[in-house]
C-alpha cells in the first residue's frame, strides 16, 4: 500500500490534483490512499507527532504561515525516504527544493503539460522501490526492498547487506553477478566489494560517500571520476 499526501491551500487546485494523482496512481495496481492538508503545521503534526510516514508528499511551496520548503525541511528530519513534489508559482525558490533530495516539481503555469511527466516518472520510482530480492542467512531466507539496501559489503567470504534496521549477512552472493544486476537499478560499486545504493548518497567528501544515514565509506581513486559523475545525474 501507498501513502501519499498533498499540502495546498486553495482548495479548489486541491481537489483538482488529488483526483489526477489519484486517476494516474491506479495504474501501479495496488492499495492507496491520498490525505490532503490545506496546512503545513498539519502535514508536520500527523509526521513528527503520530509517526506517520508517506511514500510521496506534493507541497505547495507558497502556503500561509510556514511556507512549503520549511515544512518539508522539518520531515526531513524524521523522514528521509519520502519522495518530494514542490508545486509552486514561485519560480525564484525552484533551487532551494533540491537542498531536500527532491524527486521533482510542477510549475503551477505549465500543470497540465507537466503534471503527466512527472506522474509518469512517480510511478516508474515507486515500482522501482517496490522490487525485491530473496537472499539466503544462515538464519533463513529473507526477502528485501532494493529501496531499502543502503548498502552491500564484501566480509571475507560472506556479504553483508545493509539496511537502516539490521545487517544481513549471506554466503551465497557472487558479487560480481549481483553488481552486473544492479547496475541499472541505481547501485554502484564504490569501492572494490561495496556496492551502495545511489538514492542514499548525501554528499561526497574527498574519497569520502557520506550516506543520509551518516554512514561513510570509501571511493577508490580509479572510480572517483566516473562516481562523482553518476551522482551529479542522479540528483
Amino acid at each position: 500500500m501507498y501513502n501519499i499526501s498533498i499540502c495546498e491551500d486553495d482548495l479548489v487546485f486541491l481537489k483538482a490534483l488529488k483526483i489526477t494523482v489519484e486517476t494516474y496512481l491506479k495504474k501501479l495496481n495496488s492499495i492507496f490512499i491520498v490525505d490532503c492538508f490545506m496546512d503545513g503545521e498539519a502535514l508536520l503534526s500527523e509526521v513528527s507527532q503520530n509517526n506517520m510516514r508517506y511514500d510521496v508528499i506534493f507541497f505547495d511551496i507558497d502556503l500561509p504561515a510556514a511556507s512549503g520548503i520549511e515544512i518539508a525541511r522539518k520531515i526531513r528530519q524524521f523522514d528521509d525516504c519520502s519522495l518530494f513534489i514542490f508545486i509552486t508559482s514561485m519560480n525564484d525558490k525552484v533551487y532551494q527544493i533540491f537542498e531536500l533530495d527532491t524527486f521533482n516539481f510542477i510549475r503551477k503555469e505549465y500543470f497540465e503539460d507537466e503534471i503527466k511527466e512527472v506522474l509518469d516518472l512517480l510511478i516508474k520510482k515507486l515500482n522501482e522501490n517496490n522490487e525485491t530480492y530473496e537472499f539466503k542467512t544462515k538464519d533463513g531466507a529473507i526477502r528485501l526492498k532494493l529501496h531499502d539496501i543502503l548498502y552491500f559489503e564484501r566480509n571475507n567470504r560472506n556479504i553483508e547487506i545493509h539496511t537502516k534496521d539490521s545487517v544481513y549477512i549471506t554466503n551465497n552472493i557472487n558479487l560480481t553477478d549481483l553488481i552486473k544486476q544492479l547496475k541499472d537499478k541505481g547501485f554502484y560499486e564504490i569501492y572494490r566489494g561495496i556496492l551502495i545504493n545511489l538514492n542514499y548518497v548525501k554528499y561526497i567528501e574527498n574519497n569520502t560517500v557520506i550516506l543520509t544515514t551518516s554512514d561513510k565509506l570509501p571511493i577508490s581513486r580509479r572510480k572517483f571520476i566516473e562516481f562523482k559523475r553518476i551522482f551529479f545525474e542522479n540528483l
